[in-house]
Protein backbone atom coordinates (compact mmCIF):
# COMPACT_ATOMS: atom_id res chain seq x y z
CA UNK A 1 0.00 0.00 0.00
CA UNK A 2 2.91 2.36 0.09
CA UNK A 3 2.86 3.63 -3.37
CA UNK A 4 -1.24 3.87 -3.06
CA UNK A 5 -0.51 5.72 0.07
CA UNK A 6 1.07 8.60 -1.74
CA UNK A 7 -1.74 9.27 -4.00
CA UNK A 8 -3.96 10.03 -1.33
CA UNK A 9 -7.43 8.77 0.16
CA UNK A 10 -9.45 9.57 -2.50
CA UNK A 11 -7.27 7.35 -4.69
CA UNK A 12 -8.00 4.47 -1.94
CA UNK A 13 -11.70 4.88 -2.29
CA UNK A 14 -11.52 4.36 -6.36
CA UNK A 15 -9.14 1.30 -5.76
CA UNK A 16 -12.06 -1.35 -6.56
CA UNK A 17 -12.69 0.22 -9.49
CA UNK A 18 -9.63 0.71 -10.91
CA UNK A 19 -8.42 -2.36 -10.05
CA UNK A 20 -11.91 -3.67 -12.15
CA UNK A 21 -10.56 -2.03 -15.17
CA UNK A 22 -7.00 -2.34 -15.10
CA UNK A 23 -7.85 -5.72 -15.72
CA UNK A 24 -8.73 -4.42 -19.40
CA UNK A 25 -5.98 -2.20 -19.63
CA UNK A 26 -3.64 -5.37 -19.00
CA UNK A 27 -5.97 -7.46 -21.20
CA UNK A 28 -5.29 -4.78 -24.10
CA UNK A 29 -1.21 -4.29 -23.74
CA UNK A 30 -1.38 -8.45 -24.27
CA UNK A 31 -3.89 -8.45 -27.12
CA UNK A 32 -2.31 -4.85 -29.16
CA UNK A 33 1.16 -5.31 -27.71
CA UNK A 34 2.19 -8.98 -27.30
CA UNK A 35 3.41 -8.34 -23.64
CA UNK A 36 2.39 -7.38 -20.04
CA UNK A 37 2.08 -3.61 -19.00
CA UNK A 38 4.98 -2.21 -17.89
CA UNK A 39 5.60 -0.86 -14.29
CA UNK A 40 5.31 3.06 -15.55
CA UNK A 41 2.68 2.49 -17.94
CA UNK A 42 0.22 0.81 -15.22
CA UNK A 43 0.52 3.16 -12.94
CA UNK A 44 0.12 6.14 -15.38
CA UNK A 45 -3.40 4.60 -16.42
CA UNK A 46 -4.16 3.46 -12.58
CA UNK A 47 -3.75 7.39 -11.70
CA UNK A 48 -5.85 8.51 -15.18
CA UNK A 49 -8.54 5.94 -14.20
CA UNK A 50 -8.91 6.80 -11.04
CA UNK A 51 -9.21 10.47 -12.13
CA UNK A 52 -12.22 9.83 -14.63
CA UNK A 53 -9.91 11.24 -17.21
CA UNK A 54 -9.84 7.46 -19.12
CA UNK A 55 -11.50 4.08 -18.57
CA UNK A 56 -10.16 0.65 -19.19
CA UNK A 57 -12.36 0.64 -22.05
CA UNK A 58 -9.99 2.99 -23.61
CA UNK A 59 -7.21 1.12 -23.80
CA UNK A 60 -7.51 -0.73 -27.22
CA UNK A 61 -7.81 2.29 -28.91
CA UNK A 62 -5.47 4.65 -27.37
CA UNK A 63 -2.56 1.49 -27.53
CA UNK A 64 -3.35 1.09 -31.43
CA UNK A 65 -2.23 4.77 -32.27
CA UNK A 66 0.88 3.82 -29.47
CA UNK A 67 4.60 3.92 -31.72
CA UNK A 68 5.12 0.57 -30.56
CA UNK A 69 1.64 -0.48 -31.59
CA UNK A 70 2.48 0.67 -35.36
CA UNK A 71 6.12 0.16 -35.27
CA UNK A 72 5.17 -3.26 -34.45
CA UNK A 73 2.38 -3.93 -37.30
CA UNK A 74 4.06 -2.55 -39.65
CA UNK A 75 6.98 -5.06 -39.74
CA UNK A 76 9.44 -2.23 -38.69
CA UNK A 77 10.72 -3.47 -35.47
CA UNK A 78 11.01 -7.52 -37.37
CA UNK A 79 13.48 -5.48 -39.46
CA UNK A 80 14.89 -3.53 -36.18
CA UNK A 81 15.55 -6.64 -34.57
CA UNK A 82 17.35 -8.39 -38.09
CA UNK A 83 19.50 -5.60 -37.47
CA UNK A 84 20.37 -6.11 -34.15
CA UNK A 85 20.94 -9.66 -34.65
CA UNK A 86 23.52 -8.58 -37.51
CA UNK A 87 24.99 -6.35 -35.48
CA UNK A 88 25.21 -8.42 -32.31
CA UNK A 89 26.82 -11.36 -34.04
CA UNK A 90 29.93 -9.01 -35.33
CA UNK A 91 30.70 -8.36 -32.00
CA UNK A 92 33.83 -9.15 -30.99
CA UNK A 93 34.89 -11.86 -28.66
CA UNK A 94 34.88 -11.10 -24.19
CA UNK A 95 35.57 -13.65 -21.95
CA UNK A 96 33.68 -12.11 -18.77
CA UNK A 97 30.42 -9.73 -19.34
CA UNK A 98 28.33 -7.35 -17.74
CA UNK A 99 25.22 -7.28 -19.52
CA UNK A 100 23.25 -4.67 -17.94
CA UNK A 101 19.13 -4.95 -18.70
CA UNK A 102 20.11 -8.19 -19.92
CA UNK A 103 17.41 -10.45 -19.01
CA UNK A 104 15.21 -11.97 -21.73
CA UNK A 105 11.78 -13.14 -20.88
CA UNK A 106 11.96 -16.44 -22.34
CA UNK A 107 16.02 -17.13 -23.05
CA UNK A 108 18.08 -18.31 -19.69
CA UNK A 109 21.03 -17.67 -21.35
CA UNK A 110 19.97 -13.84 -21.48
CA UNK A 111 19.16 -11.28 -24.35
CA UNK A 112 22.99 -10.83 -25.57
CA UNK A 113 23.11 -14.81 -26.36
CA UNK A 114 19.28 -14.55 -27.77
CA UNK A 115 20.29 -11.65 -29.92
CA UNK A 116 22.53 -13.95 -31.86
CA UNK A 117 26.05 -13.14 -30.04
CA UNK A 118 28.46 -15.49 -31.60
CA UNK A 119 30.81 -15.73 -28.51
CA UNK A 120 30.39 -17.69 -25.92
CA UNK A 121 32.03 -16.03 -22.21
CA UNK A 122 33.57 -17.80 -19.76
CA UNK A 123 31.78 -15.80 -17.31
CA UNK A 124 27.86 -13.84 -18.24
CA UNK A 125 26.88 -11.59 -15.69
CA UNK A 126 23.20 -10.18 -16.22
CA UNK A 127 21.91 -6.82 -14.03
CA UNK A 128 18.28 -6.32 -14.26
CA UNK A 129 15.14 -5.53 -12.21
CA UNK A 130 13.62 -8.19 -9.81
CA UNK A 131 11.78 -10.88 -11.63
CA UNK A 132 8.34 -9.95 -10.92
CA UNK A 133 9.30 -5.60 -12.04
CA UNK A 134 10.71 -6.52 -15.52
CA UNK A 135 9.82 -4.66 -18.51
CA UNK A 136 8.50 -7.59 -20.56
CA UNK A 137 7.23 -9.34 -17.35
CA UNK A 138 8.34 -12.11 -14.94
CA UNK A 139 10.84 -14.23 -16.94
CA UNK A 140 9.51 -17.65 -18.09
CA UNK A 141 12.80 -19.75 -15.92
CA UNK A 142 14.07 -18.81 -12.35
CA UNK A 143 16.55 -16.43 -11.46
CA UNK A 144 17.46 -17.28 -8.45
CA UNK A 145 20.63 -19.64 -9.27
CA UNK A 146 23.61 -19.40 -11.47
CA UNK A 147 22.97 -21.32 -14.49
CA UNK A 148 26.13 -23.39 -15.50
CA UNK A 149 26.68 -24.10 -19.30
CA UNK A 150 28.87 -26.30 -21.17
CA UNK A 151 30.71 -22.62 -22.62
CA UNK A 152 30.33 -21.03 -18.85
CA UNK A 153 28.64 -19.48 -16.57
CA UNK A 154 25.29 -17.36 -16.21
CA UNK A 155 24.75 -15.39 -13.01
CA UNK A 156 21.81 -12.67 -12.55
CA UNK A 157 21.84 -10.07 -10.80
CA UNK A 158 18.63 -7.99 -9.54
CA UNK A 159 18.19 -4.31 -8.88
CA UNK A 160 17.74 -0.67 -11.00
CA UNK A 161 20.81 -0.34 -12.91
CA UNK A 162 20.83 3.52 -11.26
CA UNK A 163 22.03 1.50 -8.34
CA UNK A 164 24.38 -0.43 -9.47
CA UNK A 165 27.01 0.47 -7.27
CA UNK A 166 25.00 -0.68 -4.04
CA UNK A 167 24.89 -4.53 -5.64
CA UNK A 168 28.18 -6.27 -3.78
CA UNK A 169 28.65 -8.98 -5.87
CA UNK A 170 29.54 -6.59 -8.76
CA UNK A 171 31.69 -4.18 -6.91
CA UNK A 172 33.61 -6.82 -7.02
CA UNK A 173 34.26 -8.31 -10.38
CA UNK A 174 35.92 -6.73 -13.38
CA UNK A 175 34.90 -7.09 -16.69
CA UNK A 176 36.19 -7.43 -20.30
CA UNK A 177 32.80 -6.00 -21.51
CA UNK A 178 30.08 -4.38 -20.40
CA UNK A 179 27.04 -4.20 -22.52
CA UNK A 180 23.87 -2.30 -22.54
CA UNK A 181 21.22 -3.33 -25.38
CA UNK A 182 18.82 -0.81 -25.57
CA UNK A 183 19.13 0.13 -21.95
CA UNK A 184 20.92 3.40 -22.02
CA UNK A 185 17.55 5.46 -22.26
CA UNK A 186 16.10 3.75 -19.65
CA UNK A 187 18.29 5.19 -17.16
CA UNK A 188 17.61 8.23 -15.43
CA UNK A 189 19.39 11.02 -16.74
CA UNK A 190 21.02 12.50 -13.38
CA UNK A 191 21.97 8.99 -12.25
CA UNK A 192 23.46 7.81 -15.26
CA UNK A 193 27.12 9.85 -14.79
CA UNK A 194 27.07 7.62 -11.46
CA UNK A 195 26.55 3.90 -14.09
CA UNK A 196 29.15 5.26 -16.19
CA UNK A 197 31.82 5.85 -13.38
CA UNK A 198 30.62 2.16 -12.69
CA UNK A 199 31.69 1.41 -15.86
CA UNK A 200 34.82 2.65 -16.29
CA UNK A 201 36.26 1.40 -13.01
CA UNK A 202 34.98 -1.94 -13.09
CA UNK A 203 36.65 -2.73 -16.91
CA UNK A 204 39.66 -4.39 -17.51
CA UNK A 205 42.57 -2.70 -19.63
CA UNK A 206 41.62 -2.68 -22.83
CA UNK A 207 38.11 -3.76 -21.79
CA UNK A 208 35.15 -2.52 -24.00
CA UNK A 209 31.76 -0.82 -23.14
CA UNK A 210 29.00 -1.57 -25.76
CA UNK A 211 25.84 -0.27 -26.58
CA UNK A 212 22.75 0.60 -28.40
CA UNK A 213 19.97 3.12 -28.54
CA UNK A 214 17.49 4.82 -30.26
CA UNK A 215 18.18 7.46 -32.11
CA UNK A 216 16.39 11.11 -30.66
CA UNK A 217 16.96 12.33 -34.60
CA UNK A 218 14.80 9.91 -35.75
CA UNK A 219 12.44 8.66 -33.58
CA UNK A 220 11.14 12.48 -32.56
CA UNK A 221 9.55 12.18 -36.05
CA UNK A 222 7.40 8.93 -34.84
CA UNK A 223 6.53 10.41 -31.46
CA UNK A 224 7.22 14.15 -31.47
CA UNK A 225 8.09 15.42 -28.27
CA UNK A 226 6.79 12.17 -26.39
CA UNK A 227 9.39 9.04 -26.40
CA UNK A 228 9.24 5.86 -28.03
CA UNK A 229 8.47 3.68 -25.10
CA UNK A 230 7.23 5.10 -21.46
CA UNK A 231 10.09 3.92 -20.03
CA UNK A 232 12.06 6.01 -21.63
CA UNK A 233 13.62 8.75 -19.43
CA UNK A 234 15.58 10.08 -22.54
CA UNK A 235 16.33 9.37 -25.67
CA UNK A 236 19.77 10.42 -27.50
CA UNK A 237 21.12 11.50 -30.53
CA UNK A 238 24.79 10.27 -31.75
CA UNK A 239 26.67 14.10 -31.24
CA UNK A 240 24.75 14.06 -27.91
CA UNK A 241 25.85 10.59 -26.67
CA UNK A 242 29.72 11.33 -27.83
CA UNK A 243 30.08 14.59 -25.64
CA UNK A 244 28.02 11.86 -22.96
CA UNK A 245 30.95 9.58 -23.06
CA UNK A 246 33.95 11.99 -23.17
CA UNK A 247 32.53 13.70 -20.50
CA UNK A 248 32.49 10.60 -18.53
CA UNK A 249 35.71 9.22 -19.25
CA UNK A 250 35.59 7.72 -22.18
CA UNK A 251 36.51 7.41 -26.14
CA UNK A 252 34.09 6.26 -28.63
CA UNK A 253 36.43 4.07 -31.05
CA UNK A 254 33.45 2.83 -33.19
CA UNK A 255 30.14 4.08 -34.20
CA UNK A 256 27.67 1.90 -36.70
CA UNK A 257 24.10 3.00 -37.55
CA UNK A 258 21.26 0.09 -37.35
CA UNK A 259 18.30 0.77 -39.70
CA UNK A 260 19.27 4.06 -42.19
CA UNK A 261 16.52 5.64 -42.84
CA UNK A 262 18.07 8.68 -44.89
CA UNK A 263 14.48 10.01 -46.18
CA UNK A 264 13.09 10.46 -43.04
CA UNK A 265 15.56 12.67 -41.69
CA UNK A 266 15.82 14.57 -44.96
CA UNK A 267 11.98 15.12 -45.29
CA UNK A 268 11.60 15.40 -41.56
CA UNK A 269 8.57 12.54 -41.78
CA UNK A 270 8.95 9.03 -41.01
CA UNK A 271 8.62 6.30 -43.59
CA UNK A 272 7.70 3.08 -42.03
CA UNK A 273 8.93 1.45 -45.49
CA UNK A 274 12.33 2.43 -45.39
CA UNK A 275 13.53 -0.59 -43.00
CA UNK A 276 12.37 -3.25 -45.76
CA UNK A 277 14.84 -2.21 -48.38
CA UNK A 278 17.84 -0.47 -46.35
CA UNK A 279 21.44 -1.74 -45.33
CA UNK A 280 20.82 -3.35 -41.24
CA UNK A 281 24.01 -1.97 -40.09
CA UNK A 282 25.98 1.38 -41.70
CA UNK A 283 29.01 2.75 -40.73
CA UNK A 284 27.60 6.53 -40.35
CA UNK A 285 24.89 6.59 -37.80
CA UNK A 286 23.43 9.94 -37.88
CA UNK A 287 20.37 9.42 -40.01
CA UNK A 288 19.86 5.82 -38.71
CA UNK A 289 17.07 4.60 -36.35
CA UNK A 290 19.25 3.36 -33.80
CA UNK A 291 22.90 3.93 -33.30
CA UNK A 292 25.95 1.78 -31.48
CA UNK A 293 28.79 2.70 -29.91
CA UNK A 294 31.82 1.13 -28.92
CA UNK A 295 34.41 2.94 -26.24
CA UNK A 296 37.05 2.14 -23.69
CA UNK A 297 37.82 4.35 -20.57
CA UNK A 298 40.33 6.62 -21.67
CA UNK A 299 43.07 5.61 -19.48
CA UNK A 300 42.87 2.36 -21.96
CA UNK A 301 43.00 4.30 -25.30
Amino acid sequence: MSRLARYGPALALRWPRVQREMELVERAYGSELGRTIDRIAEWSWRLRIASGRVHGCDAVDELRTSAEYLLGRTGFYNNLHRARMHWAAGLAAFDCILDIGGSSPSDPNGALIELGYSHKPTALHILDRPEDDQFHGRPSYSQSEDRVTEWGTISFHHGLAENVTDIDALGELSFDCVFMGQTIEHIEVDKLPLVLDFVRRHLRPGGRFIFDTPNRHITRLVVGDAMLSSDHTHEYTPVESVELMRNNGFDVVGQLGLVPMPLSASSGEFHWDESETSEPVVDDPTDCFVFAFECVAVESA
